[in-house]
């Protein structure tokens, strides 16, 4: 049986104080402030040209636990149902973080109940409460405050303040993770598409595990700095040309600064403790590879269409016996899990006044399950990305990364889409993932091969 996890980590200081917990910084304004301990190490770290090129092939079935900050964006319910849906992934486990995991956790569980039922599986993927508090950041929480709705139930939500939840310091998700590596040593990818506090709070508790994780696959940082004085984020997230030649840099063996994005800056000290661990091999799906991934046309139609018979079907007189735990409204419990998550989608939609969605979680997802190996043939390639292998250093403020470029090193930095380019466009349709996707959400769904 796996060690229990230390009550000391119960008190209000879980490792030590973040020393930038109070500095008062908007997200993006940040500048890059490496510490001289930080300096002296990236110094130390020798900095070697590293081609681009495939990640490394693993066989499949792959075997993960998603841990994901599910309810808010809604990629992350895109990335879990195409992860059920796909025969290459094995879910051992789904686990929540980042200010009300309680509420995301019964979201997935929902999804995962109705997806099971549909397909007449023997029990459904479990869903594991995780940390709402990170462990260190200078942020504020970002939530909409609609997480939850409009599935559950409102009294439930009005009895689970927000506020307190976000105190919450849940290790349940933490200990399902050393179970479930201990139990599957070098067997098990942890997929991180949220705030990665879990994982912080596992290595802390059980190092030796960072050497029983087959890999991370993280969605995580952003766009390449190529010029350290200069460029702000702005100025590179509109050209393609700019970030290839930021790219074309670190492959020539040239150390680069990395900006952070939310997920790795809601929690600065897990994303250290995650990647400063010695061994732990980890793979970056950042901005500059995901962001040309875009979600629209049929997939989002079909999924409204099924949310839409929400509206249609009679509502249970009572609640399921089956699943008394969770708060589902009556009117949702005859809808598919298509349907679940056409209505979180609406839900999500509508707060941000538009009707397509960047598939940050889903490519991440897949990245995890496919790969090939060196010298495949582009119309053969499973993976729909190219990596520079080195090492990431965190810096300890904002979350800011500087990339190091070794042929030998444990982190698999994403650096291009396999696609056809124009200096501002990257057209991914054709693209491996992008069929899988489409496939995947549309009339007669037919499993993926």
């Amino acid at each position: 049986m796996a060690e229990q996890f230390s009550p000391s980590l119960l008190t209000p200081s879980l490792l030590r104080d973040y020393v930038h917990a109070n500095r008062k910084c908007y997200y993006r304004t940040e500048k890059p402030e490496p510490s001289q301990e930080e300096i002296i190490r990236i110094s130390n770290t020798p900095a070697l040209p590293s081609p681009i090129g495939p990640y490394p092939q693993y066989l499949t079935p792959c075997k993960v636990v998603i841990d994901t900050d599910i309810g808010t964006d809604i990629d992350d319910a895109f990335a879990l149902l195409f992860a059920l849906r796909d025969p290459n992934i094995e879910i051992l486990g789904v686990t929540t973080n980042y200010g009300v995991a309680k509420i995301r956790q019964q979201v997935a569980q929902f999804i995962c109940n109705r997806f099971a039922e549909e397909h007449h599986l023997e029990s459904p993927v479990r869903c594991v409460t995780g940390s709402s508090r990170p462990l260190g950041s200078h942020r504020d929480y970002f939530l909409t405050h609609k997480e939850g709705t409009p599935l559950l139930d409102q009294k439930y939500l009005e009895e689970n303040s927000f506020l307190e939840m976000q105190k919450e310091t849940h290790l349940e998700a933490a200990q399902f993770l050393h179970e479930q590596i201990s139990s599957r040593p070098h067997e098990i990818t942890i997929v991180s598409i949220g705030i990665p506090t879990n994982i912080g709070l596992l290595l802390s508790e059980h190092p030796e595990d960072g050497d029983l994780i087959k890999e991370i696959v993280i969605m995580g940082y952003g766009s390449v700095i190529l010029n350290n004085e200069e460029l702000s984020h702005r100025d590179l997230k509109g050209s393609h040309a700019a970030e290839t030649l930021a790219i074309e840099s670190l492959s020539k063996g040239n150390i680069r600064l990395i900006y952070p994005n939310h997920n790795i800056s809601a929690d600065t000290l897990a994303t250290k403790i995650m990647f400063d661990h010695p061994r732990l091999r980890i793979k970056i799906l950042n901005h500059t590879v995901t962001a040309p991934f875009i979600g629209h046309g049929p997939p989002i139609q079909f999924l409204q269409k099924e949310a839409a018979k929400a509206q249609l079907a009679p509502e249970p007189s009572h609640q399921p016996e089956d699943n008394p735990k969770y708060p589902l409204l009556p009117k949702y419990h005859n809808l598919s899990s298509d349907g679940l998550v056409g209505t979180l989608m609406n839900v999500w939609f509508d707060i941000r006044n538009r009707h397509f969605q960047c598939l940050y979680d889903p490519l991440t997802v897949y990245e995890a399950a496919y790969t090939d190996p060196p010298g495949t043939p582009p119309e053969e390639r499973t993976s729909s990305v190219n990596y520079i292998c080195g090492t990431m250093i965190p810096h300890e403020w904002a979350a800011f990364g500087t990339f190091v470029p070794n042929p030998n090193g444990n982190h698999f930095f994403g650096a291009e889409v396999l696609a056809k380019k124009t200096d501002f466009t990257i057209d991914t349709n054709d693209t491996p993932f992008m069929k899988a996707f489409n496939a995947s959400f549309r009339e007669n769904e037919e499993v993926l091969s």
